[in-house]
């Protein structure tokens, strides 16, 4: 009797840990393998047979555009993939496989993209883009150049060009992780770096119950930002919908918001919970 309790309890426990496994991917062209999730319906299918083949052998749940990169070249690329019960290993070599249609894959976190990240310089003039060169972004500094060199990063854009607030966007084929612990010690040139923050493009609620205060509104040279839910990110759209800003920190948000020149702008922000707020933003 005591080894049949042993094996109910192994049993239970295989059952217990079948898990839901993400996927980051980076689609060579948007209009290739996107999405077929509409309306908030999730779906487990992309507009293109031959990763769905993948999809189907990998017995993937769902499959989601998201969004984090406010430069062109990234946007309307990325994706998040969900597997249950599969084997994982296989499932990215299987997607890097299929480079006709898939770019970059790696584990998501649930949280920030795996290799991309932002940064401000200390000063603009120092550690600015120059060029491509073998598929690597080069800088106007050395010391950039070799690190951009050792973490393989391959896009590096400013987002905020000719503002006073100047930020960086870079993607690389690396672990993010690691690339911001190198750029962090070199703070003679680079004074923040960040995570690019991951949202999902239907999935999230748009729920106005939560406390945003944002304080004056109009403003003209400061403006103060407080919620009571802590932030995941923070948004901010022209009046053509062109995202001009992203952050993951009040802080920089607050500095930022100064910079913008004068008109009516959309602020979204989106909770640790998942919630978001969507404030008009007056700038005098």
């Amino acid at each position: 009797m005591k080894h049949i309790y042993f094996f109910i309890f192994i049993f239970i426990n295989i059952s217990t840990y079948a898990q839901q496994h993400q996927i980051q991917i980076e689609l060579v062209d948007e209009n290739v393998g996107y999405s077929l999730t509409v309306g908030g319906q999730y779906s487990n299918e992309s507009n293109d047979a031959g990763l769905n083949l993948i999809f189907q052998n990998h017995n993937v749940t769902s499959y989601e555009m998201v969004y984090g990169y406010t430069n062109e070249t990234m946007m309307d690329k990325l994706g998040v993939v969900s597997c249950e019960d599969c084997d994982v290993e296989q499932f990215l070599q299987d997607l890097t496989n299929y480079n006709s249609v898939i770019n970059y894959v790696d584990i998501f976190s649930g949280d920030v993209l795996s290799n991309g990240l932002v940064l401000n310089l200390v000063d603009n003039n120092v550690g600015s883009f120059v060029s491509y060169s073998n598929e690597i972004a080069v800088t106007n500094d050395g010391g950039l150049n070799q690190i951009f060199s050792d973490y393989n990063v391959r896009l590096y854009e400013n987002v905020n060009v000719g503002t006073s607030y100047e930020q960086y966007e870079l993607v690389c084929n690396c672990d993010a992780n690691l690339l911001k612990q190198e750029l962090d010690s070199y703070s003679t040139v680079v004074s923040i770096t960040d995570y690019v923050y991951a949202s999902f493009l239907l999935s999230t609620a748009d729920i106005e119950s939560q406390v945003v205060k944002i304080y004056p509104n109009p403003f003209t040279n400061m403006i103060n930002l407080d919620t009571v839910t802590p932030i995941k990110t923070i948004e901010v759209y022209n009046i053509l919908g062109k995202r001009v800003h992203v952050s993951s920190k009040t802080r920089n948000f607050e500095n930022f918001a100064p910079t913008l020149t004068r008109g009516i702008y959309l602020l979204k922000i989106i909770n640790q919970n998942g919630q978001t707020s969507t404030k008009k933003l007056i700038k005098n």
